[in-house]
């Protein structure tokens, strides 16, 4: 059984020609999990749950705008709480993230911005993604499905390399091996959650089908 992979842009700074989709989507196509779509999801709550409710087996969110402070804007809080709902995790803060951000500043000789603590939250039970000079992404599996968050930048082939490669690649080995990519299922639910709250304004969804 194959591997499906589903590349989601959150935000609207990207389209099909960018190159980190490009990028992704090459990185996957050579790890054996070709990308079957390709969505494109403005800052909406609704839309973008649609988006990750859809079936496949590894989900790749590109979070823009893809800058050290990516990771404190309204676009930033919308996938945290996607993610959320989607997989029943609790949010909560990450050292690794924090520590992540200051590296990845510090490589380009800029200050950080002071991270407020919504900066630095991700889903329970998430596995922060590192390397050098690189935003930080994370990966979390739920439910038999892989997520990861990448943040758009200069140095997102390094992330891609050293993080995406090897996981694509784990999973479409496991699917060889036992049929199903072996994802291990997670279930966190929890009645309250960190962070930032839904907004109640009734904003439309809005998102753009690619052609993969």
């Amino acid at each position: 059984m194959a591997v499906t992979a589903r590349l989601v842009v959150a935000g609207a700074a990207l389209d099909a020609d960018d190159d980190a989709v490009a990028a992704v989507t090459t990185a996957l196509a050579a790890a054996g999990a070709p990308v079957t779509a390709r969505v494109i999801v403005e800052d909406d709550d609704v839309a973008l749950e649609e988006a990750l409710a859809a079936p496949s087996d590894l989900t790749i969110i590109l979070a823009v705008p893809g800058t050290a402070a990516a990771l404190a804007t309204p676009a930033a809080d919308v996938v945290r709480r996607a993610l959320a709902d989607v997989t029943g995790a609790r949010l909560m803060p990450s050292e690794k993230i924090r520590a992540g951000l200051e590296q990845a500043a510090l490589s380009r000789g800029r200050p950080l911005p002071r991270l407020t603590e919504r900066a630095t939250l991700v889903p329970q039970g998430a596995t922060v993604w590192t390397t050098d000079g690189a935003e930080p992404g994370w990966l979390i599996e739920s439910q038999g499905r892989a997520f990861v968050v990448l943040i758009p930048g200069a140095r997102l082939s390094r992330m891609i390399e050293q993080h995406l490669v090897p996981y694509a690649r784990s999973l479409t080995e496991r699917s060889l091996t036992t049929g199903h990519p072996a994802v291990a299922v997670r279930t966190l639910r929890s009645p309250g959650r960190a962070g930032v709250g839904r907004s109640q304004g009734g904003r439309a969804s809005r998102r753009r089908l690619l052609r993969p």
